[in-house]
């Protein structure tokens, strides 16, 4: 199935898979995207080993959703830094958002053993978690984002998390403020919501309302496929917009198999932990009432919170059973329509009793009336038979063998004595040949003499032909010959006409500066040129769009490692550069001249 064509929770991450790579450290102009860009870029121009520079610098990439570039930043901060656990996390973030939620949770959970706060990019750790199906875990970790600061996208997430979980009530009390505010991305949320919760009507009239143009009508048909989608599914397709393809729609990817045990493994321990209360008179000093109601507060609070957690996975665990429950009658009711196949009927014989029961007569009788096939041990066995080459009974024989088919067309017998009405044969009946009947051996016969030239009989005479008459038997008719078919002309075979190739495949380069102006850039290359003459040789720069700037950039390389062989003889020459993939159709030209 295509892509789906709406982003419903803020953002689209960017297409493509992160592919880490030992990149050096960028050379920059001072030309930022953003504020938070720009005080990175101007650290790293400082000292470009700065792991806070370069952690910074990757956390605004991740910010104006150039992930590429996250992940160039926070690679060399690891090199810098190993322990940093910032780094890390920023991996995991720059993975969730390329819709890699794998090797996000995995560089998420090195950055804990590094000593990482959990609360550090928790809104990504949360959408992970909604990626592999574990909504109650992924709505920790944005309750965690939440406390730290008041953020639209977040409330968005916990949102439609909790509509997923089957919390509708929950999803509604967090948006409802958003919604009051006028909200257009809170909206979509509340399009998909109702989507997954099967109210339709309502999804298409608020999808057609929010979206801008004919965006709305060309959503609807998707919405159509929310509820038969996995969790993991819907959260993908309202948060990036993505919808799987026909023959996987409620299929989850095995490596969610892993965190579905994990989910229910740690709703099992909790369940058993919270029935280790204690009981019986506590020990030490007796409390105040005051005291008394306080811990009676407390321990009702904490079990409304148990029950509501309980409520919830149970709420999960229904809704997935009704899911595959409606799935398997699908494929049941598409596979138990059985291929036509001739209805049986029986042939009565002359003379012999049927070869079946009456029970089996009733079957087949039933069957025939209902459309429904007996079992194959109800149906009684039929003996081969074997092929006879066929022979002509003589008259008195045949006349014989019609009479009595004849009669017994009209009553049969079936062993008991009771005469049976003959079935009528189906449409397409599966009759039992009769043997054919051999020709009885006739008794000798004596014959005259007389009697055996009885049949000969002298020739007609030939009658004379009369004077002037013509014998047309010698005439030969003329035949006319039918014309020749016309043979039609051979065509030329086609010739098919190769695409062309594209007007900017994806190449690999190696970027040396990044500006705006493109006259300063031009000057950067000049400046490199006498530094590395004879690296640059033959060699001529770039550009290619980068957000609200440039990359300068020169090449084109025949593969990622001869553009990486050039990155670390610059890099000896004490010039920095990275490596740089574009993207098939993305424009990359020549530096223009100076003006």
């Amino acid at each position: 199935m295509a892509a789906g064509v709406l982003v419903c929770v803020g953002f689209a991450a960017g297409s493509g898979a992160v592919h880490a790579q030992t990149v050096s450290r960028p050379v920059v102009q001072a030309v930022p995207t953003s504020s938070a860009l720009d005080d990175a870029l101007m650290q790293l121009a400082r000292n470009p080993r700065s792991p806070d520079a370069l952690i910074q610098a990757g956390m605004a990439a991740l910010d104006i959703g150039d992930t590429d570039a996250a992940v160039g930043f926070f690679s060399r901060a690891q090199e810098v830094a190993p322990s940093d656990p910032r780094a890390k996390a920023g991996m995991g973030a720059a993975f969730v958002l390329n819709e890699n939620p794998y090797d996000a949770l995995l560089m998420f959970d090195e950055a804990d053993r590094a000593g990482g706060a959990s609360d550090f990019l928790a809104r990504e750790r949360g959408l992970a978690w909604d990626l592999v199906g574990d909504n109650l875990q992924a709505q920790k970790f944005y309750r965690q984002a939440l406390g730290r600061a008041n953020d639209d996208e977040v409330s968005r997430r916990l949102a439609f998390s909790l509509a997923v979980s089957g919390d509708r009530k929950g999803a509604d009390k967090v948006l409802s403020p958003l919604l009051g505010k006028g909200d257009s991305a809170a909206w979509r949320t509340r399009a998909f919501i109702e989507a997954i919760s099967g109210n339709m009507d309502e999804a298409q009239k608020i999808a057609e309302r929010s979206l801008p143009g004919k965006a709305g009508e060309q959503i609807v048909p998707y919405l159509r496929y929310m509820p038969r989608l996995t969790a993991a599914q819907q959260v993908a397709a309202a948060t990036f917009g993505h919808f799987p393809r026909t023959a996987d729609i409620g299929q989850d990817d095995p490596r969610i198999a892993k965190y579905a045990k994990d989910a229910l493994e740690r709703r099992a321990v909790q369940a058993a932990d919270s029935t280790l209360i204690p009981s019986g008179e506590p020990l030490g000093r007796e409390l105040s009432k005051r005291e008394q109601r306080a811990l009676a507060r407390k321990a009702e609070a904490e079990k409304k919170k148990r029950d509501a957690e309980a409520a919830v996975f149970a709420a999960v665990a229904e809704k997935e059973r009704l899911r595959k429950q409606a799935a398997a009658k699908v494929s049941t009711a598409a596979s138990s329509a059985p291929p036509p196949v001739p209805r049986p009927s029986l042939a009565v014989a002359t003379g012999g009793a049927m070869p079946a029961s009456n029970s089996a007569l009733a079957n087949v009788r039933a069957a025939q009336a209902t459309g429904e096939l007996p079992p194959k041990d109800e149906l009684p066995p039929v003996a081969p038979q074997t092929a006879l080459p066929p022979i002509a009974p003589p008259a008195d024989a045949r006349l014989v063998r019609a009479a009595a088919t004849a009669g017994a067309s009209q009553i049969a017998s079936f062993g008991g004595g009771e005469p049976v009405a003959a079935p009528t044969p189906g449409p397409s009946p599966l009759t039992q040949a009769p043997e054919p009947a051999l020709p009885p051996v006739p008794a000798p016969v004596h014959t005259s003499v007389a009697d055996a030239f009885s049949g000969f009989a002298v020739a007609p005479a030939r009658a004379p032909v009369a004077s002037g008459a013509v014998d047309i038997t010698r005439i030969k008719p003329r035949i006319e010959q039918p014309p020749a078919p016309k043979v039609a002309p051979e065509l030329p075979a086609k010739v098919e006409k190769k695409p062309a190739p594209p007007a900017y495949p994806s190449r690999n380069w190696v970027q040396v500066a990044t500006g705006r102006d493109t006259n300063a850039l031009k000057w950067d290359w000049r400046r490199i040129n006498r530094t590395v003459p004879d690296l640059v040789k033959g060699k001529k720069p770039y550009i290619a769009g980068w957000g609200q700037t440039n990359r300068m950039v020169t090449g084109p390389f025949d593969s990622g490692k001869a553009a990486q062989e050039f990155v670390t003889a610059l890099k000896e020459k004490g010039i920095d550069s990275f490596l740089f993939t574009s993207a098939e159709g993305e424009k990359v030209e020549p530096l223009p001249t100076v003006k």
